[in-house]
């Protein structure tokens, strides 16, 4: 039977030795592993190994040439009472190039958040060894597996008081711009506190390669970002200086408003200009949201209802937000007719 190439039987052959709890078969059910190439029976065989509940057997899996079997292992050994697994049995695989392996190192990792202190020293070993390469590079490496992997543990302190660290305690270009991609990619609802001084410490930076990473990682989290003092006077220097892009100008005044949501009549016509019919997309979207935080005064609300008459329908119901709170009729009167 242990030849029959058939899925179906290799999986009812290792649920058997399972069953059989004969730990002399644990290096048959390991050797099962190197050839499953399915994912019911890859969980058929770390099942017969937890059955089977010999510890010492199994760890034996970890130093196989076979990815699978050290995925096997990694995965029995943590299930398994008196598995004993430890940090540096699993680490190490985070970056496998192997998928599975690799998921199955994340996963394990995922299930011990005791282990915080250990992954960032591995998290810190892998930003250290990053090349000095270009902004324009470390921008473009948006499918890199440690950004990755950096976003899926950013839920363990150390790691992200590590990646403050990178930004904060001058790390190479590339560990900052990976840390400021991370903290906008990841799912936290809220920044923890050295994230928002990075934060702040990269938009005030002197690095105008990084700058855009930073506005980034600020839109993230733009309430805690323009409640920082240091942060917010720079974004208002950003949104009042020509040499920036337009885009970034528009995006750093979107962040301010939250905090400061009335704006001077220049960050208002900023704003107006950005949603022209010939700005891109995000320039004009970022414009819209801005717009629908401010507390605008008569005289901007009135110039706004003649904005709504060439408004895309992409921002139109952000332009309505500000008269909300207007009680004046003239103004409400002309957003009719300009609605007409």
């Amino acid at each position: 039977a242990s030849n029959d190439p058939s899925a179906a039987s290799r999986r009812a052959l290792a649920e058997a030795y399972g069953r059989l709890h004969d730990s002399s078969t644990v290096p048959q059910v390991l050797k099962m592993a190197e050839k499953a190439d399915d994912r019911v029976l890859q969980h058929s065989v770390i099942y017969a190994l937890i059955e089977l509940h010999d510890a010492a057997a199994t760890r034996r899996g970890l130093a196989a040439k076979s990815p699978r079997v050290v995925a096997a292992a990694l995965i029995a050994l943590d299930q398994m009472q008196g598995g004993d697994i430890k940090p540096a049995d699993v680490i190490p695989h985070l970056g496998a190039s192997d998928e599975t392996l690799k998921q199955a190192a994340q996963w394990v990792v995922s299930q011990h958040a005791d282990w915080g202190g250990e992954l960032a020293q591995w998290f810190d070993e892998q930003l250290k060894a990053l090349p000095s390469k270009s902004q324009a590079k470390a921008e473009a490496a948006a499918d890199d597996p440690l950004q990755s992997m950096l976003v899926t543990f950013a839920v363990h302190p150390a790691v992200q008081q590590l990646l403050a660290n990178a930004i904060v305690q001058n790390g190479s270009p590339t560990a900052r711009a990976l840390a400021l991609r991370v903290m906008t990619g990841s799912t936290l609802k809220a920044p923890p506190k050295p994230w928002v001084a990075a934060i702040a410490a990269a938009i005030t930076g002197s690095d105008a390669g990084q700058l855009p990473l930073a506005i980034a990682a600020a839109r993230r989290f733009p309430l805690a970002t323009a409640g920082d003092s240091k942060a917010s006077q720079a974004l208002v220097s950003i949104a009042a200086d020509e040499k920036y892009p337009l885009e970034l100008r528009v995006q750093a005044l979107s962040i301010l408003v939250g905090k400061r949501p009335k704006i001077s009549d220049e960050q208002f016509d900023l704003l107006v200009k950005s949603l022209s019919a010939d700005t891109p997309v995000v320039t004009r979207s970022a414009a819209g949201d801005a717009i629908a935080k401010a507390s605008l005064s008569p005289k901007q609300l009135d110039a706004l209802s003649a904005t709504v008459e060439s408004a895309s329908p992409l921002e139109l119901n952000r332009l309505f937000k500000p008269f909300d709170q207007s009680t004046d009729d003239a103004v409400g009167l002309k957003l009719i007719a300009s609605l007409k």
